[in-house]
């Protein structure tokens, strides 16, 4: 699922009697690995028997590799509430949960920034963030910053 374990886990796997399906999470435009990285997913991903993405967006980020066998969008499956450890009490029926790792790709700071400047019916909805990640306390500092503390929610739930 990440990509540097995919393309070592393609190049392990190229020569042995097996199936091999990779699992892609990044969209590769918004992804920046450094060389040699980009060319040996190119070349191995082609090992893979199924190589699916788990968003549109993911999929169509796939078609710049040549040779592939049919990418297939796999949506993430929805967690309940429950298991993301979030009552139902604590989020608005009018409002958001983002479960993600806490990095800049994912663009949550964006999220943040969307909901600071949401008018109308919007104005009052909330969001809840469940994840851990390097970003979390810029993300905590810009919510404070955009005074959205009373709207934004960090779950202390750990996901493994």
């Amino acid at each position: 699922m990440l990509s540097r374990t995919n393309i070592l886990s393609c190049s392990a796997l190229w020569d042995q009697p097996c199936h091999l399906v990779v699992s892609e999470r990044n969209d590769l435009r918004r992804q920046t690995l450094p060389f040699p990285w980009p060319r040996l997913r190119r070349l191995l991903y082609r090992r893979a028997d199924v190589l699916t993405a788990n968003t549109d967006g993911v999929l169509d980020s796939l078609a710049a590799l040549d040779g592939l066998r049919n990418p297939v969008l796999l949506p993430n499956p929805l967690p309940q509430r429950s298991e993301l450890g979030v009552d139902r009490a604590e989020v608005s029926p009018e409002g958001f949960i983002a479960v993600a790792r806490l990095v800049h790709q994912k663009g949550l700071d964006v999220l943040i920034d969307a909901l600071a400047i949401a008018g109308g019916v919007a104005q009052g909805w909330t969001l809840t963030v469940v994840g851990e990640g390097p970003e979390r306390e810029a993300l905590m500092a810009q919510v404070t910053r955009l005074q959205l503390g009373d709207r934004v929610r960090f779950s202390d739930t750990v996901l493994m």
